[in-house]
């Protein structure tokens, strides 16, 4: 729940600080750090033009996510997008500082952690949106079956066939 709040938090702020939503995100991720020289081209063409859309979609999803977490409803779709714009805002802030793209790398982990770790399925919505929903359509993409169900043979594997 703590990152649901961290994530819906950041989101709000976003929406709420006037210098982001007139123009200002590139200057604020040249003031958080350096860009990764690849990654600077898509900077400058694409999110440099669009800075007013670019804004409002983040913090849109960042409230998504949070929600995602805090209900505990699709945390598998919740972590893998919280991992898309971690590792979007490392490749715009982190070139030279070792310490700034570890803590962001191990932010991607543990949000694809507790995705994996059927979060969701234990105290929150998903319990019982599996029951609802069709399973591939909750736990997808990082979840096939529930914890602790028993997965079927794959087609190939020798147990599958009549014994002669």
């Amino acid at each position: 729940m703590l990152v649901g709040g961290v994530f819906a938090a950041a989101g709000l702020s976003k929406l709420t600080d006037s210098t982001l939503l007139y123009g200002g995100v590139m200057r604020r991720l040249e003031e958080a750090g350096a860009a990764f020289p690849f990654y600077e081209g898509f900077l400058t063409r694409r999110i440099e033009p669009n800075q007013e859309l670019v804004i409002f979609l983040v913090a849109g999803c960042e409230i998504l996510i949070g929600l995602s977490f805090l209900s505990g409803g699709f945390v598998s779709y919740g972590a893998v997008a919280g991992g898309v714009l971690l590792v979007n805002y490392a490749l715009a802030t982190a070139y030279g500082d070792m310490l700034r793209l570890m803590l962001l790398s191990y932010g991607v982990l543990a949000l694809l952690l507790l995705g994996r770790g059927a979060a969701g399925l234990t105290w929150g919505a998903d319990k019982r949106l599996v029951e609802l929903l069709p399973r591939w359509l909750v736990l997808f993409p990082l979840r096939i079956s529930l914890p602790g169900e028993k997965k079927p043979p794959a087609s190939g594997d020798p147990r599958n066939y009549a014994r002669r």
